[in-house]
């Protein structure tokens, strides 16, 4: 971005939203930004924390004036907010999101808002923690964070650009995916992992929990952090990519059939080969990153 922006506005004030207030603050992207909240409690500390320069009780109040608009709440909120916003939104103003799924959300928003005179353009930071709540915030939540950013068919080139050129003003790497792309890559990569991560934690502390707990080491805890995950918003993530879901469940399934059987064998030739090309395909997936 070449100069600051006005106005932006951030519509929910979560770990997501006040953090992107924070890194906006830092990197001085806008001269003014607003934000929403439900809870009082909320707005009152995202100004005493200088994540906002200005909080609202509507949504449509806080956009006013908003060149870019930001949704961080969960995607099956994403409407009802998104409606309530338009009576403030500027003409051609910019919105996008936060959201972990895209589908739904690329189906619904772009018509919506063009009726406005408004764009709409996904996005999907893959970044954030189990941690959840403003108190949570980090200003450097984004930086050298991947940012998923899903187009509509016919967006405008200059919509397209401010949201690119936003993400990366952040610091943030960016790459361009339709919504469908987005959503089965996604299902693997976050949703699969974290489904699991909470059958593990279920799984474990099926008998007598805490006595088991007194013997879960380092291992247990990387595996089943996820599984401190705010429930409410992966029931609203897992609803709105169920069918992507389902297809990396009965993939993990048939995984652990097949684990079943190895382990199952006196012969510990062919596990030790499932060990080995497990070990390697997750370098392989994590080679280069950041």
């Amino acid at each position: 971005m070449r100069k600051p922006l006005k106005r932006i506005a951030i519509i929910g004030l979560g770990l997501m939203g006040a953090s992107l207030g924070l890194a906006i603050k830092h990197k001085k992207l806008a001269r003014s930004v607003a934000g929403y909240a439900r809870r009082a409690r909320t707005r009152q500390q995202a100004l005493a924390a200088g994540i906002v320069d200005q909080v609202f009780t509507k949504p449509a109040a806080a956009v006013q004036g908003a060149e870019l608009v930001i949704f961080c709440v969960p995607v099956g909120a994403m409407r009802q907010l998104v409606q309530a916003s338009l009576p403030g939104l500027a003409e051609r103003a910019v919105l996008t999101d936060v959201g972990s799924s895209k589908k739904q959300i690329m189906q619904q928003m772009p018509p919506l808002v063009a009726a406005a005179g408004a764009h709409f353009i996904g996005s999907h930071p893959i970044c954030g923690s189990e941690q959840q709540g403003l108190a949570s915030a980090l200003a450097d939540l984004y930086v050298k964070a991947l940012v998923v950013v899903t187009p509509a068919p016919r967006t405008d080139a200059g919509a397209l650009k401010l949201v690119k050129d936003f993400w990366s003003a952040l610091e943030a790497r960016v790459a361009i995916l339709n919504a469908h792309q987005h959503d089965r890559l996604l299902s693997r990569t976050s949703h699969l992992p974290h489904l699991v991560s909470a059958l593990l934690a279920f799984t474990v502390g099926r008998e007598r929990p805490r006595h088991s707990g007194q013997f879960c080491g380092p291992g247990f805890r990387d595996v089943s952090r996820l599984a401190e995950g705010a429930p409410d918003l992966w029931l609203d993530i897992i609803a709105s990519n169920r069918p992507e879901v389902l297809r990396e469940l009965q993939a993990l399934q048939g995984g652990l059939e097949r684990l079943l059987r190895l382990v199952a064998k006196p012969d510990s030739a062919a596990l030790r080969r499932f060990l080995v090309e497990s070990r390697r395909r997750r370098r392989q997936l994590l080679r280069g990153l950041p």
